[in-house]
């Protein structure tokens, strides 16, 4: 069989019409004219007609007999590719026998996929690298990812938009855990600006996604701005949906210093938030707004706090399940902005029991420092600290932790009756502070 009819019958087979294999250098004309013998099939011609078969037949999983041995007997690249087919045929079939690469494994298959000679075909080979990763490896996974992503950048990015948008869904939980999500929004960044750069339709949950980012790292600039973004292009929201994306913004207006702006959000949503049958979400309202007025001394907002505290006490007595840690620490703060320092004692206690991680106890616990100081309970306190296990805190807990150990330290000694200054010396070599 000639390479013509070859070449025509593998594209046929594809359901690929003359103008999808044609690329710069090989014109619609010029390819017409192979296919029917009338032009010699080059070298340089062959490569790129095999690469792009090579890709589109792992697109559509359909594999004709195409081989072009002779003409390119000697092509290094040709070979290359050849090699590659074959390690995807590999690959697959371990994924169906749920096999694992090794690293060793890892590293050398990384490195072939790395390779710019294998245009399109690279993709294939990161997305079954991707599939074979232990699942115990999220680093390398996450990397992976990276790289795969950096390709399709490279690599013809309008006509792989798609493609780039479905592998960055899958970074977003790993960039999380493993605090990269900086990684994360620049890669959203770039997938926005390349969609309207091409006149696509942005992908709206792009924007909720990097505002949710963007608020992890603390960019509330850029967080209000997506979110912001998001509420336009969706602006009928069902009620639910649209409070969550209300307080969202209400937390970038706070952590911005927009206290008036974010008050004013929280006291909106909740009023709306009356008799719908939300009342968790309408909870959230009352108790970030205690939250924002106690942790930024708001002096001119505590004739505020009685009201949001008898809303919560209500609420409190429709959930069935209680209130999370968090709804429970910011009732103590607003007992504690009114001085009635025993009901803030009550539900501190009740956030510390609802907490279910070390780190979400140590929240609580900066938060509760002050009433705790004040009732004379500080060793509660410190029984709760030594407790945890500071190995595995964040720098930002351990930062924490620091400080709070610095305040015990720092207590007159009857508040600090029963704490031993040896053993909060012990925690703080341990966390690394001396």
């Amino acid at each position: 069989m000639s390479y013509g009819h070859m070449i025509r019958n593998a594209r046929e087979e594809l359901g690929l019409y003359l103008k999808d294999l044609s690329e710069q250098n090989l014109s619609f004309n010029l390819l017409s004219n192979i296919e029917k013998n009338k032009t010699k099939l080059t070298k340089q011609k062959a490569i790129m007609l095999y690469k792009r078969i090579l890709v589109y037949s792992w697109d559509k999983k359909i594999f004709p007999e195409v081989e072009f041995d002779e003409v390119l007997k000697d092509s290094e690249e040709y070979k290359l590719l050849r090699h590659t087919h074959k390690v995807c045929n590999t690959l697959q079939r371990r994924i169906e026998e749920k096999d694992v690469l090794t690293k060793e494994e890892l590293r050398m298959y990384r490195e072939l996929a790395s390779d710019e000679r294998l245009g399109g075909l690279s993709y294939h080979l990161y997305t079954f690298i991707s599939q074979l990763i232990p699942e115990d490896w999220t680093t390398d996974r996450l990397n992976v990812y990276h790289e795969t992503l950096d390709f399709l950048k490279w690599y013809n990015f309008e006509d792989n938009i798609e493609k780039f948008r479905h592998v960055l869904s899958k970074t977003l939980k790993l960039s999380s855990d493993l605090n990269r999500l900086i990684e994360t929004i620049r890669y959203y960044e770039i997938m926005i600006e390349a969609m309207e750069i091409h006149w696509f339709k942005v992908d709206i949950n792009a924007y909720f996604n990097l505002s949710v980012c963007c608020k992890r790292v603390g960019d509330y600039e850029k967080s209000l701005k997506y979110i912001k973004l998001y509420r336009q292009l969706k602006p009928n929201l069902l009620l639910k949906d649209s409070a969550e994306i209300i307080l969202m913004e209400a937390i970038a207006h706070s952590n911005l210093g927009q206290f008036d702006t974010s008050l004013d959000l929280y006291k909106e949503l909740g009023q709306r938030l009356e008799d719908e049958g939300l009342e968790e979400l309408e909870a959230i309202c009352y108790a970030n707004s205690l939250h924002t007025i106690y942790n930024n001394q708001l002096t001119d907002k505590v004739d505020l706090v009685n009201d949001y505290l008898k809303k919560l006490i209500a609420l409190e007595e429709i959930e069935e399940d209680g209130f999370n840690d968090q709804i429970y620490s910011s009732i103590g703060q607003g007992y504690n902005l009114i001085y009635q320092y025993v009901n803030s004692y009550v539900y501190f206690k009740k956030a510390l029991a609802s907490a279910e991680r070390d780190t979400d106890k140590l929240d609580v616990i900066g938060e509760a420092f002050d009433t705790y100081q004040r009732l004379d309970k500080v060793k509660e306190l410190f029984d709760l600290i030594a407790s945890i296990d500071a190995g595995v805190l964040s720098v930002e807990d351990v930062n924490l932790l620091y400080h709070i150990l610095i305040e015990m330290l720092l207590l007159d000694d009857d508040k600090r009756a029963g704490i031993d200054d040896a053993v909060i010396k012990g925690i703080l070599k341990k966390v690394g502070r001396k």
